[in-house]
């Protein structure tokens, strides 16, 4: 066969000269390494800040050795058995996986916080599927999202990517073959040459995209497959590569020159583990000091295998249960706080990471081992993916099952607020603050629902800056005589309910509302961490909004409002100013539209504000925030004095003189670190539509 594909297979030439591959002790070495910076970097960050190498340095090995595998099957069999290899692959990882996910479940029913149970379950079942990576890339640049709390099964985001290669790779190497057969019209006589070929390929195409969207989407960079397929293809090449999978030869091939490199190697590693930390731009070029470390100590063991294994070194062993240390130190360290009801302290981790190590233990005696050999599974393929159908089934039903409970058992939270606030029931919501003097206990927290508040918000309407539609209509009659334009991002998007029940009659609204973008300006601003590329496209978006909104004659005024203390930092290169604001406000007013500036809701500074009073123990006033730093300077204000536009302050239903508060009236305000909660908003009615009803234009 000329490299056909049948039955995702290909037949290829046998290159001479092939050997059984034997046990590599310093692969056990390498990942022992690997597993340690990744535990001790999440038990003590501090102490080495850069430990996520160790994440980098599994890739560059799995790279290494499941590339080497398949080329022995390429040189044994003559093709690449797909299946098996996914079988065996399967076989030997998702058990393992799979009992941690049913653990961390049922974990996080017992012992986390109602405010983060979904989230947790959602991404436990993300984890099932090994998608966790981009779950976290969509959530990290989800203003929405943006403030989760690290999961139970966050640490999954590391295995997924691995199991996309355990996917892809084998396929990539029966494409490259089998395209290189047809161009040559023959057998391939050298097929280690095409696998270097198209791995070279795929690692430049990688690492070009890893290093641009560290630069621009770093986020999305830290967890996306497309930035890490490069680190597997560094470890592929070594297998590949004629000039190194032979390993060391002539004077390196001595002993002392191989200590000498491997050295070397484990000390790159080391120096990007305790020299990186957060603020290292990863995985871009940084990611390239460990991938070539662990690939210089794996190219220095080529040829002087061990015989056998070790069963009373140390090191050999945690790197014989790296897997299960990866699988259950997260989860645990997670969980520890709340399960014991306080901080973890020195001895507290200490006594953690032992049990890690002894839960890792049983886990590969009792589970990783037993099913990996279970001869009956692995005789036919099928078999496996029958077992992982049914055991994904019944995870996925179990976990989705839960979840709807557990929503069920909130639901009726919604119903109650909604009828409460339209009834105009005293003492609830934002009106307990205003009439604090004959509520009684206006801020308690004893009988608010934070699994409820966590997905109580608004966001109808809202689109990507990218998006090419402008103009979202919101509500009102199609035949209104008026229209209000609400500008704005995921803030405005948040009230955009608020807006709406509060406008006259003859009125209807529409919205402009882009994740990230205030559509305030033309000129090109940007908050804290967002890259060239998000501010020229916001900058794009806030402009053709602007440019659409002085030309359309059907809208009579517009109403911004944004999350403006973001985009005023000082941290950010290109803040928002008072003139570039009031420049865009004289033209829409010149075009004839009345401009309002709805101030932004006040500031927070005890992080998610759900979680915070799941941590609170139902005290009194829980996780307020001092006037003073809730509600500074308003840009919006300023800008509103300058040009004479419309300006609303609803501060007051928030805060009152010393403190702005999390609970009122048996509501929690916020569903995270800065966006108001739906129930909340809605109770905010009676102040906007007695401030829209002297600012908008007569009917």
């Amino acid at each position: 066969m000329s490299g056909a594909l049948t039955a995702a297979t290909t037949t290829v030439a046998r290159p001479p000269g092939t050997r059984p591959a034997e046990y590599r002790r310093d692969i056990q070495y390498l990942r022992a390494l690997a597993v340690g910076l990744v535990v001790l970097y999440h038990f003590w960050p501090g102490r080495i800040p850069g430990g996520f190498v160790g994440v980098d340095v599994f890739f560059v090995i799995s790279g290494y050795l499941i590339t080497a595998h398949l080329i022995a099957g390429l040189a044994r069999t003559g093709r690449v058995a797909v299946f098996s290899f996914w079988g065996r692959r399967v076989r030997r990882l998702l058990p393992a996986s799979f009992a941690t996910l049913a653990v961390a479940a049922i974990m996080v029913v017992i012992w986390i916080p109602p405010s983060v149970r979904a989230q947790g379950l959602r991404e436990v079942i993300a984890s099932t599927f090994y998608v966790e990576n981009w779950i976290l890339a969509a959530d990290s640049v989800d203003y929405l999202n943006a403030a989760n709390q690290p999961s139970i099964v966050q640490h999954f985001w590391s295995l997924s990517v691995e199991e996309q290669f355990y996917l892809v790779w084998p396929l990539l190497l029966v494409a490259a073959v089998g395209i290189a057969g047809l161009l040559l019209r023959r057998r391939v006589a050298a097929p280690e040459s095409v696998v270097s070929v198209a791995l070279v390929i795929v690692a430049a195409a990688s690492l070009v995209t890893s290093v641009i969207l560290t630069e621009t989407e770093p986020s999305v960079a830290y967890f996306a497959t497309t930035t890490r397929a490069w680190e597997f293809a560094a470890g592929g090449l070594i297998a590949s590569l004629a000039v190194l999978r032979g390993g060391p030869r002539g004077i390196l091939a001595r002993r002392g020159a191989r200590w000498g490199a491997r050295i070397v190697g484990i000390a790159l590693v080391l120096v990007s583990g305790f020299v990186y930390t957060g603020a290292t731009p990863f995985p871009g070029w940084a990611a390239a000091l460990p991938v070539l470390g662990t690939a210089i100590a794996i190219w220095a063991g080529i040829g002087a295998e061990s015989a056998h294994r070790s069963r009373h070194d140390p090191i050999e062993i945690i790197g014989d249960r790296s897997y299960s240390i990866y699988l259950w130190h997260w989860p645990l360290l997670i969980v520890a706080p709340f399960a014991l009801g306080h901080a973890l302290g020195a001895l507290d981790k200490v006594l953690l990471l032992v049990a890690v190590v002894v839960l890792a233990g049983l886990s590969k005696r009792w589970i990783e081992d037993p099913v990996r050999r279970w001869q009956w599974l692995g005789a036919r393929p099928a078999r496996t993916f029958v077992a992982l159908g049914i055991a994904t089934a019944l995870l996925v039903g179990a976990v989705g099952t839960t979840s709807w409970v557990l929503l069920r058992s909130s639901s009726p939270a919604a119903e109650t607020s909604t009828a409460e606030i339209d009834a105009g029931i005293s003492c609830f919501a934002s009106d307990a603050l205003v009439s604090a003097d004959r509520c009684a206990n206006p801020f308690a927290a004893d009988r608010v629902d934070t699994a409820w508040a966590k997905d109580d918000r608004d966001a109808y309407c809202i689109d990507v800056p990218a998006a090419a539609q402008l103009g979202c209509p919101l509500g009102g009659p199609e035949d209104a005589e008026h229209t209000l334009a609400l500008v704005g991002d995921s803030h405005g998007a948040s009230v955009g309910q608020l807006v709406l029940a509060s406008l006259p009659p003859g009125w209807r609204l529409i919205s402009y509302l882009a994740t990230g973008c205030p559509g305030i300006t033309r000129v090109d601003i940007g908050a804290p961490g967002q890259g060239e590329a998000d501010r020229r496209v916001c900058a794009e978006w806030s402009t053709r909004v602007l440019d659409d909104l002085e030309s359309r004659e059907d809208v009579d005024a517009v109403l911004f409002t944004n999350f403006t203390t973001r985009y005023t930092d000082p941290a950010s290169e290109m803040p928002l100013t008072e003139s570039a604001i009031v420049e865009s406000w004289s033209r829409l007013q010149a075009a004839g539209k009345t401009v309002i500036a709805l101030r932004d809701i006040p500031g927070t500074t005890a992080g998610d504000i759900p979680a915070c009073i799941d941590a609170s123990n139902g005290i009194d006033d829980p996780c307020t925030t001092p006037r003073a730093d809730a509600l500074p300077a308003d840009v919006l204000a300023a800008a509103a004095r300058a040009s004479g536009a419309g300006y609303v302050d609803l501060s007051d239903r928030f805060c009152d003189a010393e403190r702005c508060h999390a609970v009122i009236g048996e509501v929690i305000v916020y569903s995270d670190d800065n966006h108001v909660t739906r129930t909340f908003a809605r109770s905010l009615r009676p102040e906007l539509l007695a401030a829209l009803a002297t600012m908008l234009p007569p009917n």
